[in-house]
């Protein structure tokens, strides 16, 4: 596994504003490397990318989101294609990368359509689920990203800061943490 690299910017007031106000969101993102992490991700045996977001209801967001899942692990109900998953965040703004867990995804079979998890603080893990031999840190720091420690990201925001989310009101009502200044729809 990578050494880890030092993510203190990340609670630097004057930096969490700049990223509150989405300077550098505007334009071409410094960090344009998703598709190479997605496709990286998508090599490791067992793992499936299946969907990448960078934007929820019609909202550019700082984020890019890679959908992970289990490959053959997807079952049929209803007329939906039903996953269980996990996301590698990659920030489009810094450095940095989260990874969240314990999401379904449900995909309308032949329609577009379907809905899945918006990603949370509380959701945050420290390790991919499903990345025993941890291949998705070193793909991320091959490509420059640091990982956002959990408990770092779900600190309170200093100085009342406030950033958009998809529901405009802190992290689904939990108050604005340090997570929402890094990963949240831009207006």
């Amino acid at each position: 596994m990578p050494q880890e690299e030092s993510t203190n910017f990340v609670t630097d007031p004057v930096l969490l504003e700049a990223a509150c106000s989405n300077l550098g969101a505007s334009g071409g993102s410094p960090f344009p490397h998703y598709e190479d992490i997605a496709h990286a991700i998508d090599e490791i045996d067992g793992l499936d990318v299946f969907d990448m977001y960078s934007s929820y209801t019609g909202l550019v967001s700082s984020f890019e989101e890679i959908k992970i899942a289990r490959t053959g692990t997807e079952y049929v109900r209803d007329g939906y294609v039903i996953r269980d998953y996990a996301s590698v965040l990659v920030c489009r703004i810094a450095p940095i990368a989260a990874f969240t867990a314990g999401h379904t995804c449900w995909d309308r079979i032949g329609e577009y359509g379907g809905f899945s998890n918006a990603p949370d603080s509380a959701a945050l893990v420290a390790e991919h689920p499903w990345d025993p031999d941890h291949r998705i840190p070193q793909i991320l720091h091959d490509h420059g990203f640091s990982i956002l420690d959990p408990q770092i990201g779900r600190e309170t925001m200093p100085n009342g800061l406030e950033a958009t989310t998809l529901l405009g009101d802190g992290d689904f009502y939990n108050g604005w943490t340090v997570f929402d200044g890094w990963f949240h729809c831009i207006d």
